[in-house]
């Protein structure tokens, strides 16, 4: 291995990174307000909402109707009344049923004066629920099911259900349809700068979050000189290997130590029902929440447990509720549906070479938890104390 030339190589890499610092320094591309508020990955709280909000005729743009009927004209909907419709956001059709196949919440429902209506389901990055794209059709068979996604992606068997086509619903991506509705609707902002930036912001954010921003030709740059400097491609290989090893290695002790500190555990009993303090690590990041049993199943979606749903949105409105659980939580020291491997690495590699770093930040999630367990037992107390047992 020639050391130098990989030292070379390793400054050469230092220098573009450097450069497009400096670019987004004197753009002011890294200032949004999005990403400062830690909301830019939030399906409902910013994605659904901004885009509905500007959906809506009577949304607070003072626009009217005109952005509906420009995302209407890149849907290529026809007979559909833009001035007459209603948005609404998080739409309940009801408990899921047990066979998975009605119930649940629309993530953006548009119905115009005839009922004439369009669904969208919106992903950032959560992963498909059982039978999720087939309850929204079976709603209402005759609305436009959008299935919005960052790149495109179709939905999964397990949420079409393997019985619905594509003749059933279209797949759009914030990458190129959302991007392009919002450009025409900034043409139509002009004279109205808060509106005109707002949505300038969220395109950037878009840009972001799809890979298509400065950081893209940064990536580019880095490419070409790893194509130029082809002779170097073991030492790139073996130096990645050796930071994927070590990434891998420390999940495993961060896992070993929640695991061993945080068991699932039965917390109370509710009613008849045994509630349980359970974290993990999945498609929705690392997360803990509380699950409800009876009979050995889990049975946190039951109608009548919703007040204890509801109890620890009170306590976080951050809960997600459903999906198997009371409700659960990224912890407030991660991002939102953050994998533990996603954490930069520079912080990884520290708690790979300092335990003491790594229980800190597991012991944060600890004392998360128990802080908010603590809460949630008080008010289960103070609800009824002829239910609790």
């Amino acid at each position: 291995m020639d050391i130098s030339a990989a030292q070379q190589w390793l400054e050469r890499v230092e220098q573009i990174f450097n450069q497009h610092k400096k670019i987004a320094a004197m753009t002011g591309s890294n200032f949004n307000i999005f990403k400062i508020l830690g909301v830019e990955s939030s399906e409902v709280r910013l994605h659904s909402n901004f885009i509905a909000e500007l959906l809506n005729p009577s949304g607070s743009h003072g626009q009217g109707e005109i952005y509906l009927a420009l995302f209407i004209n890149q849907l290529g909907v026809s007979n559909f009344n833009s001035k007459s419709s209603a948005v609404e956001v998080e739409k309940d059709t009801g408990y899921i049923d047990a066979n998975q196949i009605e119930g649940g919440r629309l993530d953006i429902l548009i119905t115009d004066e005839k009922n004439e209506q369009i669904i969208i389901e919106n992903k950032i990055y959560a992963l498909d629920q059982e039978n999720q794209l087939l309850r929204y059709y079976n709603y209402n068979r005759k609305a436009h099911l959008i299935y919005l996604t960052l790149f495109g992606d179709k939905p999964s068997e397990y949420s079409t259900g393997g019985s619905l086509s594509e003749e059933n619903y279209k797949v759009i991506s914030y990458q190129v349809d959302i991007i392009e509705w919002l450009n025409s609707c900034i043409k139509e902002s002009v004279t109205i700068p808060v509106v005109r930036e707002s949505i300038a912001q969220y395109i950037y954010l878009i840009k972001h979050l799809t890979n298509s921003t400065e950081l893209k030709t940064m990536s580019n740059e880095i490419r070409e000189l790893i194509i130029k400097n082809s002779e170097l491609i073991d030492t790139i290989e073996l130096c990645s290997s050796e930071l994927q090893s070590m990434i891998k290695e420390t999940n495993l002790k961060f896992k070993g130590l929640l695991d061993c500190k945080f068991p699932q555990q039965e917390i109370a009993k509710f009613n008849g029902f045994l509630i349980k303090a359970v974290w993990g690590e999945d498609g929705d990041g690392i997360h803990f929440g509380y699950q409800a049993e009876k009979d050995g199943k889990n049975l946190s979606n039951a109608p009548e447990l919703e007040g204890l749903r509801l109890l620890l949105k009170e306590i976080n409105k951050e809960f997600h509720l459903g999906g198997g659980w009371l409700g659960w939580i990224n912890p407030s020291h991660v991002k939102r549906r953050q994998k533990f491997k996603s954490l930069p690495s520079k912080e990884i590699i520290r708690m790979y070479s300092d335990s003491e770093y790594l229980n800190s930040f597991a012991e944060i999630i600890l004392n998360e938890e128990a802080a908010i367990q603590k809460r949630f037992l008080a008010k289960l107390n103070l609800v009824d104390l002829d239910l609790f047992q």
